[in-house]
């Protein structure tokens, strides 16, 4: 977004004097990501759910009710039981009220994140330019400089 340093998950607006991501009503969802540095980066990067499956960067690999795998765009975080959705570390999941509790009651509930699918060996990076490019599942953001930064998963610069 507007400061070229961060970005916020799809459907949010980037609150910059906050520091958040801000849903529709005005209600802080989570805090904002930092980009991540663009390509070439080592593909030992991505986690590692299996053999032949991984999360861009340090997401968090969580089990589908399928059995399969998804990512949860952030780093240690909390794999909730419905298989759809997560939360950072140190939350715990509320299925009935949909959010992110602090388990001591000290800060607010937090909207909890949906998760997005698994990279399998298949997957490709996503193409900035001609010669730079993000991790698969990452987005491409310019810099202030003109440069290139990648966004951690599908998310809004």
């Amino acid at each position: 977004h507007a400061d070229h340093l961060h970005c916020c998950p799809h459907g949010t607006v980037c609150n910059i004097k906050a520091s958040t991501c801000d849903d529709s009503s005005g209600n802080a969802v989570t805090p904002m990501l930092g980009h991540v540095s663009v390509f070439p980066l080592p593909k030992v990067s991505n986690s590692r759910c299996d053999k032949s499956t991984t999360c861009p960067g340090k997401s968090t690999c969580c089990k589908t009710a399928s059995g399969g795998w998804a990512c949860c765009p952030l780093s240690q975080a909390v794999c909730c039981d419905d298989h759809v959705h997560c939360c950072p570390h140190s939350k715990v999941c509320n299925l009935a009220a949909e959010t992110c509790d602090d388990p001591f009651g000290f800060s607010p509930p937090l909207s909890w994140l949906t998760k997005v699918p698994a990279l399998t060996s298949e997957a490709q990076d996503e193409k900035c330019d001609e010669k730079t490019r993000c991790p698969w599942g990452s987005t491409c953001c310019k810099k202030n400089s003109g440069q290139w930064a990648c966004c951690p998963l599908p998310l809004l610069c």
